[in-house]
Order: structure tokens, then sequence, then C-alpha cells
């Protein structure tokens, strides 16, 4: 065979073999590209379908848990309050009508702990999450073990929380309150600056979204609320 249909011949191969090399390393990688002649169309990887929040580090929610409101929702109230909400009960319906106001349904209740009652009681384990979908807790045990996955820094208006705020909770980092009722506000009922009452802050991943210090009863603060049922 003479040089020049060597030639022709290694010109052939190559236009034959080449191009099935990038489609094996593209199927490797999971990719597809089309033919020769094609247009190459950018492959667009999208969050599920059930990942309602809207945060980088966005959890995909439960099969169980998919809508915004369901039981076990928590928000952080648009109103502030002092230490006088009426004993646990007064709180919970300050929760409750919030919720209303929002046009929530079912029972909420309050994140809220006082010298006789612990908030970790208060409430059913399950998944927690925020007004946005983001996930806060997975269970009981993670909500109350020293940190949280998003800081429920939303109200029950779905409005994002910008600033710090601060809440009234009466509870330790392990949802349990304290057995002196001079730390819950004489257990929620005075809004004394002479009483302290125990709180949180919204912008908290830590255990600080619940217990961060006491401050005096007189002062204005917000509650977390939870939809119980």
């Amino acid at each position: 065979m003479s040089k020049l249909a060597w030639i022709i011949v290694i010109v052939l191969l190559v236009f034959i073999f080449l191009p099935q090399v990038p489609q094996q390393v593209a199927s490797t990688v999971g990719l597809s590209i089309p033919s020769i002649g094609g247009t190459t169309t950018p492959t667009t990887t999208y969050a599920p379908s059930d990942a309602i929040c809207t945060d980088s580090d966005c959890t995909t929610l439960p099969s169980d848990q998919q809508s915004i409101g369901d039981v076990g929702t928590i928000f952080v109230t648009s109103n502030s309050y002092g230490g006088g909400l009426g004993g646990i009960a007064g709180a919970d319906t300050k929760c409750q009508d919030s919720a209303i106001d929002a046009g929530l349904s079912g029972t909420w209740i309050a994140i809220i702990s006082d010298a006789s009652t612990d908030a970790i009681d208060r409430i059913s384990d399950g998944t927690y999450i925020r007004m946005d979908g983001a996930q806060v807790a997975g269970s009981k045990p993670d909500l109350f073990d020293g940190g949280i996955l998003h800081s429920i820094s939303i109200d029950e208006y779905g409005t994002v929380l910008l600033a710090p705020y601060n809440v009234w909770t009466g509870s330790d980092e392990g949802g349990e309150g304290f057995s002196d009722a001079y730390m819950s506000c004489k257990n929620w009922v005075y809004s004394d600056i002479n009483l302290q009452g125990v709180y949180g802050d919204t912008s908290e991943v830590t255990g600080k979204w619940i217990f961060v210090d006491s401050m005096e009863c007189n002062q204005q603060n917000r509650l977390y609320c939870i939809r119980s049922s």
C-alpha cells in the first residue's frame, strides 16, 4: 500500500472513532452530548420538588410532612409582650391568636417553661419546620440538644426577621424550666422590673435559640409557637 493510501486510511479511522471518545467520557459522568452537527443543551439540576425552603442549604422535607402549617411547624410571633403573659395558658392563647390572625389552622401553643412545667414535655416528638419549610430539627431530642438546623426567625405571616429578637422561653438548652419562679416572671404572671425571665434569640442555631440569659420582666419579647394538633 502506498504512503498516500496509508494517510487516507488513518484520516478515515480518525473520523470514525474520535466522536466515540467524548461520548464514552460523557456517559461516565452522566452527561449527554449530541452527535456531530447537533446543538449541545446545558444540563440543569433542580432541587427536589418537596424542598420548600429557599436556604442555600435547604433540607428536603420528609414525605409525611410536606406542607407548611402542618403539625410541627414553628414560628416566632410578630408581636412582643411583657413577662405578664397570663401564665403558660396565656402564652398559648397569644400563639393561637397569632396563628388565627395569619390564617393558620390547627392548635398552636408556646414553646415555654415555668417553675413546674417544661417546654420539652409540652410538645410531641416529630419533625419541626419553619414557615418557609426549612427543617429546624428532625426530632424532639434534636430540637433540645443544644443546636438546631435553621434559626427560628420567621413569623406567622412568613416574614423573615432580618434582625435578632429576644423570645420569652423560661427554658434551658434542654427545654427544661427553672425551679425558681423568679426566672419565669413568677410563672409568667408579672411584667415587673424586679423579676427576671429567661429568653432566647431568634437568630441563633446554637442552644441560645432557647436560652441566652434572663432579663427584667417589664421588657417586651416575642414567643415561639408550634402547631401541636
